[in-house]
């Protein structure tokens, strides 16, 4: 059933998902970190650090999410689709860092850097995906251990 609690972790996992393109990762008094790179708040243009590769394994993620909320008839398979979205943002988080890194110029030459909701927002999402994971362990036991009473 598309009603049970795992399905609305899941939707809210995809909501921060999308949240992710209207904040900042980081900010400071002369850039922004983006899903979509580097903007200089001075002059409003786009700086040379890509940050692409960081959010295509977070879209999956989120995109797989967005899978298992229908996949709810075999749980069997909607955990371990939900597994691999574990693997996607471990990857996501690896390349954020780097991602981090390489802007680490812009970050340097800043007065004051403060993190925005972007990037607590993939940790919450991951939080999510783990209590659905652990919802629908919940509802497989419960299903198994009514068929041993029958």
């Amino acid at each position: 059933m598309i009603q049970r609690i795992q399905s609305l972790y899941l939707f809210l996992s995809v909501l921060l998902f999308s949240a992710t393109y209207y904040f900042p990762f980081v900010s400071s008094n002369l850039f922004e970190i983006r899903s979509y790179g580097v903007k200089a708040l001075n002059d409003q243009t786009n700086l040379e650090v890509s940050t692409y590769y960081f959010i295509i394994p977070l879209a999956l993620a989120a995109t797989i999410s967005l899978v298992a909320i229908f996949l709810y008839k075999n749980r069997l398979r909607q955990m371990a689709v939900l597994r691999t979205t574990f693997i996607l943002y471990a990857i996501s988080f690896a390349l954020l860092a780097l991602c981090i890194k390489d802007s680490q110029q812009f970050l340097t030459s800043a007065d004051e850097i403060s993190l925005g909701f972007s990037f607590f927002a993939p940790f919450v999402s991951l939080l999510l995906n783990l209590l659905a994971l652990r919802a629908i362990r919940k509802d497989e036991k419960l299903v198994k251990s009514v068929d041993r009473i029958r």
